[in-house]
């Protein structure tokens, strides 16, 4: 702790308002300081959770007994039914996307093929009209007399 006189220091849990944080000690020595010190005991904590946990657990038995009627377990078979269905129309649909996507990547690849060959045809329809067009140069320069 540091020399300040004013300081206090509380151990335990934060305080819950503002208010709490500004109390100061009646006179300026440590005992005086000591008597805001919160102690809390573990038997006191422990209680308040065995009682919290009782508690919770009467609420759920209460609720299992409350929600048991033939109404609810129809209810409950019904969203059951409904999962299932829901969980494989989303299956066959992700399947037929995938049939789909298959298909189409197909089509693209044969795309690309016929494209490459219509490319190397027309590679070679030019190459054959550049000598088709030297060879006319050729027979029309030439001189007959």
């Amino acid at each position: 702790m540091e020399n300040d006189k004013s300081s206090v220091v509380v151990e335990g849990e934060a305080s819950e308002s503002d208010e709490e944080d500004f109390m100061r000690p009646v006179g300026k020595s440590l005992e005086n300081a000591r008597r805001y010190e919160v102690h809390s005991s573990e038997d006191e904590l422990s209680i308040a959770v065995r009682a919290f946990v009782s508690k919770a657990e009467e609420m759920n038995e209460a609720n299992k007994a409350k929600y048991n009627t033939l109404l609810h377990k129809k209810l409950k078979e019904s969203h059951f039914r409904l999962k299932e269905d829901l969980k494989s129309f989303v299956a066959s649909s992700l399947k037929y996307a995938s049939d789909q996507m298959n298909e189409i990547n197909q089509s693209l690849l044969s795309a690309q093929v016929e494209t490459q060959e219509s490319i190397g045809f027309r590679r070679r329809s030019a190459a054959t009209l550049l000598k088709t067009d030297q060879a006319l140069t050729a027979i029309l320069s030439y001189k007959l007399c």
